[in-house]
Parts: C-alpha cells; sequence; structure tokens
C-alpha cells in the first residue's frame, strides 16, 4: 500500500471475489471467513488497510466486514455502510458520457476543444476530446501542482478547477505524448456541462446510471 503513507487520512475500498465451483452452493467455509478477517485484521493494525469488504457467491452476501477509520480527526469507524470516494473510476464514467453525448450527436470526439470553451488558450488549439480521453493533451496534470494539498478537502466548481490549470505551459504537444492528467478529465466534466447545458451529475445519472440500473455510486 504505497499510498498509504503519504495519503494516510484517506480509507480504502476492497472487494474480496470469492470463487468456487459452479455446481456447489456451499457458503463460504466459516475457517475461510476467519483466514480473511485474520489477514485483514493484521493489515489495519500495521495502519496499511482501512475500508470494507464484501465477499459474495451467486450474488449472495457471504461475508460483510469493515476495518479501520473512515474519519481519524473524529474516529468514526468504518462500517459496511460506509460510502468510499470512488478517485479515478470516475474516469471510466466520465469517458462513457462523453460517448453517449457523441452518439446523440452533441460532441465529437475529434472536436477541437475550443469549439466547446471558446476562451480557451491558443496553446489548447490542436487539443481535440481524443486526446483529453487518452491522456495524450499535453496539459498538466493540476493534482501534481505544489499547491495541491490546501485545494483537496475544498469545494471547487469545474471552472475553478480548470482555472488552476488554463494558463499553463503543455507538457507536451497535443498527441506526441502520454502523461496522466486529472487535468484532462476535470476539463471533460465541465465540457459535458456546458454540451448538456446540465450539472454533470444529472447527466451522468440520465445517460449512465440509470440505463444501467445503479443507484449510487458510492
Amino acid at each position: 500500500m504505497k499510498y498509504q503513507a503519504k495519503f494516510g487520512h484517506m480509507a480504502f475500498a476492497f472487494i474480496f471475489l470469492f470463487q468456487v465451483s459452479a455446481h456447489s452452493n456451499a457458503e463460504l467455509p466459516s475457517a475461510t471467513q476467519a483466514k480473511i478477517d485474520d489477514y485483514l485484521s493484521a493489515l489495519a493494525e500495521q495502519g496499511e488497510f482501512s475500508g470494507s469488504v464484501l465477499v459474495a457467491k451467486h450474488g449472495e452476501l457471504q461475508m460483510a466486514k469493515s476495518y479501520g477509520y473512515a474519519n481519524l480527526e473524529h474516529q468514526i469507524l468504518n462500517t459496511p455502510q460506509t460510502k468510499f470516494r470512488i478517485g479515478s473510476l470516475t474516469k471510466q464514467i466520465t469517458a462513457a458520457t462523453v460517448l453517449a453525448l457523441a452518439e446523440q450527436g452533441k460532441i465529437g470526439v475529434d472536436d477541437k476543444v475550443s469549439k466547446h470553451l471558446p476562451d480557451s488558450p491558443d496553446t489548447w488549439s490542436e487539443i481535440t476530446i481524443r486526446h483529453l480521453l487518452t491522456h495524450t493533451s499535453g496539459i498538466q496534470n493540476f493534482t501534481s501542482f505544489k499547491d495541491n494539498l490546501k485545494y483537496e478537502r475544498l469545494p471547487s466548481t469545474p471552472k475553478q478547477t480548470v482555472d488552476r490549470f488554463i494558463n499553463m505551459d503543455l507538457n507536451f504537444a497535443p498527441g506526441s505524448d502520454f502523461g496522466y492528467s486529472n487535468s484532462g478529465y476535470v476539463l471533460l466534466g465541465y465540457i459535458i456541462e456546458r454540451v448538456a447545458e446540465k450539472p454533470f451529475e444529472e447527466v451522468v445519472d440520465s445517460l449512465i446510471f440509470k440505463k444501467a440500473g445503479m443507484t449510487d455510486s458510492g
């Protein structure tokens, strides 16, 4: 858990999949549950794991147990009902939303960013939606900025976040290299709102969650 030392305040959610024979209807053995519990309890005591574990078989919950704290500051324990931030898993949802809008003809993956953000800088003139989707835009990753920690727990609108990197030099010419960029995906979310003329969460709920039968992403 190399991120634990750096982000000690964060809780991590894990899903453990227990595989059994397709012809077996046996429940998860208590001895196996005990082994899982012993293993994770030891990690939790060492400060290397904080989160919830769910084990299911054929859609039936076999084990649900939580370890560590949801909030260290206030000593709030994790429970199987604790909602965890899903972090960069949101990128898949954002990308799917862009493609759903593309199917509706509201955006094109080869559109220039400037088409949807007329006030974007000249340095972004060759950046396309595809570049943002594939981390090849060259836009600097705002989560790597030295001052980022002070913003981590503060509310910020998409525009406020975009303003933090919009005037930064590019790391490379668009399409010439790969550079993981949270900035690109914040920018995609911002463009989604402008294209759909609705808040990001409403667009995702309509185009992704409801169609997938999802009532929760946390």
